[in-house]
């Protein structure tokens, strides 16, 4: 297994161009959703940012500071009723921008979220160069990648299962 390496201590990084709060799967989201000092590291973060973002459950750590409360929002599909109780408006919609603050859905969505950014940053035909230098075209062996595609009981199982994870 691999490690990865900070070479900064939150308390040494007091600005950023853009944050990425990342995602991961319950019930690790709710140690840094508890945590004070990242909380509130977000939010001076925040201050500083011109794009403040988030991939999969990372938005529940974002609404957690209060960045996100009484907007709208997405995050993984399974997570939406824990956002609406922090006071966000959960959608499924894949990418949400919300002024410098933008929220993905799942994985996936996060290699959108980039390219929405790089478009917005320096324009769609630079996007489009990086979408090609990343060969990004997905295919899915399955149409199943959203509960709006996938067979319901398939859903229910993984909504059964996210649950006992949450209780974790």
């Amino acid at each position: 297994m691999g490690y990865l390496h900070a070479d900064y201590d939150f308390s040494e990084v007091d600005s950023a161009d853009i944050l990425v709060v990342p995602g991961c799967s319950p019930p690790n989201y709710k140690t840094p959703m508890n945590d004070q000092v990242t909380l509130n590291w977000i939010r001076q973060i925040h201050k500083t940012t011109k794009w403040t973002t988030s991939v999969c459950n990372g938005s529940l750590i974002l609404s957690a500071a209060d960045i996100l409360n009484g907007t709208i929002a997405t995050c993984h599909w399974g997570s939406f009723d824990l956002l609406r109780s922090l006071g966000t408006i959960p959608t499924d919609e894949r990418v949400v921008r919300q002024g410098k603050i933008v929220t993905a859905a799942g994985v996936s969505s996060g290699i959108d979220m980039a390219l929405h950014i790089v478009a917005w940053e320096f324009g769609e035909d630079i996007s489009k160069g990086v979408q090609l230098i990343l060969e990004y075209d997905p295919q899915p062996p399955f149409d199943a990648g959203s509960p709006k595609k996938a067979p319901a009981l398939l859903v229910e199982q993984i909504r059964g299962m996210l649950q006992e994870f949450d209780k974790r």
